[in-house]
C-alpha cells in the first residue's frame, strides 16, 4: 500500500460531506483529523485497525497516523475537520504524548457540548481569515 504524507498550510480545513463521499487513499499528516458522521456509515482504517463510524459518531485521528476512509452506504452526510494541533499548545503537548484506546466517540448527538463545538467549527469557515485562528484557539 502506498502512503502519502500530506503537507497542510491552513490551521483549519473543513469539508461539508453532503456533496463528497468519505473516501480517500492512505495518508498521514501532522494535523488532527475529526469526522462527525451526521448520517450514514463508513469504515475508517487507522494504522492496522478498522473502525465503523455510524450516524452520530465522532472519529478522532491523531497526528502522524496512517489512515483512510471508505463509504459503506451512498449519500453519507458528515463534517470533516483537519486542525493544526499547534494552534493550542496544550492540545499539541497532550496529543503528542497520548493515543486514544478507541478513536470513536459514540452517540455524540447526545452530548450538547461536542455538538455545539462541531457547529461552531463548521461555521468558522464563514469568518474572515484574519479571525479564524483566534476563534479556533478560543474554542479549543
Amino acid at each position: 500500500m502506498k502512503v502519502i504524507y500530506e503537507k497542510k498550510t491552513d490551521d483549519l480545513y473543513y469539508r461539508d460531506g453532503s456533496v463528497h463521499p468519505l473516501k480517500c487513499s492512505a495518508h498521514l499528516h501532522y494535523y488532527v483529523e475529526i469526522v462527525y458522521m451526521r448520517e450514514g456509515r463508513a469504515k475508517a482504517f487507522i494504522d492496522s485497525d478498522v473502525y465503523e463510524i455510524k450516524s452520530g459518531d465522532l472519529l478522532l485521528v491523531f497526528p502522524n497516523r496512517i489512515h483512510r476512509f471508505e463509504d459503506m452506504v451512498c449519500n453519507n452526510k458528515y463534517d470533516l475537520f483537519i486542525i493544526n494541533p499547534d494552534i493550542v499548545s496544550d492540545l499539541s503537548e497532550r496529543i503528542s504524548e497520548e493515543n486514544p484506546e478507541d478513536p470513536v466517540i459514540r452517540n455524540v448527538k447526545r452530548n450538547e457540548r461536542l455538538l455545539s463545538l462541531i457547529g461552531i467549527l463548521s461555521d468558522v469557515k464563514n469568518f474572515p481569515q484574519a479571525y479564524r485562528d483566534t476563534l479556533i484557539r478560543g474554542y479549543f
